[in-house]
């Protein structure tokens, strides 16, 4: 099941219509992500097919969620200016809440009635069961575990599997009391000879570049602009006059053994 959906995701941005359908007919969850939050149709909003978008919203895309950074599908699309696109999720959004609006009101005049909940085990009379769903009551009966926490890392990790059979709980923090750092601490790159405080503040990262970024080799001097330390030059330097010092005492013998 998870190929299928690494599927859909790269079927999604190459923009093939036909294998979303069927990935999606087969099991694959049109709401899947991956490492950076991506789902299928943030991948074919990102990459401009109409066609996939359309099809996804269609399915049952969830429109409204985010990736890592806090972006949207509409978001990713007008970032790269596919302004179809924006239209049609703004359509979409328009409908759906439209339809709500609509079915919530004919929710409320149908569902007078009282209602049995199997979760609660007990029948309510009032208010409507769509609100009920949502009460705290409901949501404490039943029993929803809190989600897993993700370190965007496989559980097949050579790492991550020496600190499961080590007693580590993923749950919780590091150190006998397990209260310790969860994730990565970010970090700056020091590039300088500058003490504390004299340097200019650089945004931490937890990786210091990401893939493709220049600042990488920003600092690294062409091999025609590098020069040659002090200490370099004066050991050349001393070589330079052992030479010409071994080279005048072989001059004068061979002047004094000449006759």
């Amino acid at each position: 099941m998870r190929q299928l959906e690494m599927q859909l995701l790269h079927r999604s941005q190459e923009g093939d219509l036909q294998s979303v359908e069927k990935a999606v007919i087969s099991g694959a969850d049109v709401n899947v992500q991956d490492l950076y939050g991506w789902m299928p149709l943030m991948c074919s909003a990102y990459a401009g097919h109409v066609g996939v978008v359309q099809t996804l919203l269609g399915l049952g895309a969830d429109w409204d969620l985010c990736e890592r950074k806090g972006r949207t599908a509409r978001d990713l699309a007008s970032k790269v200016g596919h302004g179809s696109i924006v239209k049609l999720i703004d359509a979409t959004i328009a409908h759906l809440q439209s339809s709500n609006d609509g079915s919530s009101s004919n929710q409320q005049v149908t569902n007078e009635e009282s209602f049995f909940c199997e979760i609660c085990k007990r029948h309510f009379s009032e208010g409507t069961e769509l609100s009920h769903r949502t009460s705290t009551v409901h949501l404490f009966n039943c029993q929803l575990k809190p989600k897993q926490t993700s370190y965007l890392i496989s559980e097949s990790n050579i790492g991550y599997q020496m600190m499961l059979r080590s007693g580590w709980n993923a749950d919780r923090g590091l150190g006998p009391q397990e209260e310790g750092q969860k994730y990565p601490v970010k970090t700056v790159l020091k590039r300088n000879r500058e003490g504390l405080g004299g340097e200019r503040k650089s945004t931490p990262r937890v990786t210091h570049f990401p893939p493709r970024d220049v600042r990488a080799v920003a600092t690294v001097k062409p091999r025609g602009e590098r020069r040659e330390s002090l200490r370099s030059q004066s050991r050349r330097a001393i070589k330079r006059k052992e030479r010409k010092d071994k080279e005048w005492e072989r001059n004068l013998r061979r002047y004094m053994n000449s006759d």
